[in-house]
């Protein structure tokens, strides 16, 4: 019976990891959606429409609980879907891609030289 209680704490301990390491699974699920996030960046529109959505949930996220009268609901909504999580890196991960590919304006450059 020690065997069996010892294999499962092993394998628990595999699926669920320390907590420190919950990036790990972030960045396994970020692979995961890698294609569908190629396919978002590939157009800047809809990159950039992503990332305005993105930005729109995690201002959501942050003041919904802050309106009287919606902090119960908030939090029972925020506790199951927590999109702060999932929007939040795969925007970065957009972000990325878009600062690399774009190619600022004369202007622009000029403006960015300042500082």
């Amino acid at each position: 019976r020690g065997d069996v209680d010892s294999w499962k704490t092993f394998c628990a301990g595999l699926v669920t990891g320390a907590y420190h390491m919950w990036f790990l699974w972030m960045l396994a699920g970020l692979d995961a959606a890698g294609p569908v996030l190629q396919c978002i960046a590939q157009e800047r529109k809809i990159a950039v429409y992503y990332l305005l959505l993105a930005l729109g949930v995690q201002c959501w996220v942050f003041f919904l609980p802050l309106i009287p009268g919606m902090e119960s609901l908030s939090g029972q909504v925020l506790e199951k879907l927590h999109p702060e999580l999932v929007l939040g890196f795969s925007a970065y991960f957009v972000l990325g891609h878009v600062l690399n590919q774009w190619k600022p304006t004369r202007r622009q450059a000029a403006f960015w030289r300042q500082w």
